[in-house]
């Protein structure tokens, strides 16, 4: 047997060990049960599993700031008027060394800016890991929005950008 007959073998052998060994994404979603939530005023949008259209944002805060939940991305109070049949639920994963993003701080940053949902905090990063996000094609694995109907996960969305949203928002729950 020549060497590049057997480099050839090793390396087939190797690639199809790597992609059987690979784990597919999830095609339904856990939610893990029992997290601390926050901007659970009484006046907020609280967490619903049972609604059956559901928005879930992952972020890991250790890396990634509130940015995403002020009025400078979207009118939130005005998205939950559009769309009162949709369950945002927010998952705050990690912990932020540098004590910037601490539980009181981003309470104080929601209510800076009026969120109007509650959020869940998951320090340990169990909707990540349960749901095996890091096999998603997302390019930025510490920000991530999915569309999901029932658990099922419909698609990835391009929350940040508006025409995509309004776009995926009718073609996921069937909006007019």
């Amino acid at each position: 047997m020549t060497i590049k007959y057997f480099s050839f073998i090793c390396l087939s052998f190797m690639l199809i060990i790597s992609f059987s060994c690979r784990e597919e994404p999830r095609s339904d979603m856990i939610f893990p049960g029992g997290l601390e939530r926050i901007n659970s005023d009484s006046l907020v949008r609280k967490v619903d599993l049972e609604i059956e259209n559901k928005l879930v944002f992952y972020l890991d805060i250790s890396e990634r700031s509130l940015y995403l939940f002020s009025d400078n991305i979207l009118d939130w109070n005005e998205f939950l008027k559009q769309y009162p049949e949709v369950s945002v639920l927010i998952y705050l994963s990690g912990i932020d060394q540098k004590g910037t993003r601490s539980k009181e701080k981003m309470e104080e940053y929601l209510k800076l800016h009026k969120f109007p949902y509650e959020v869940l905090l998951d320090p340990e990063y169990k909707l990540y890991n349960l749901n095996n996000l890091e096999s998603f094609p997302h390019d930025n694995k510490t920000d991530q929005t999915y569309y999901v109907k029932g658990n099922k996960i419909l698609g990835i969305s391009n929350f940040g950008m508006p025409n995509a949203r309004t776009k995926e928002l009718e073609r996921f729950f069937g909006r007019n």
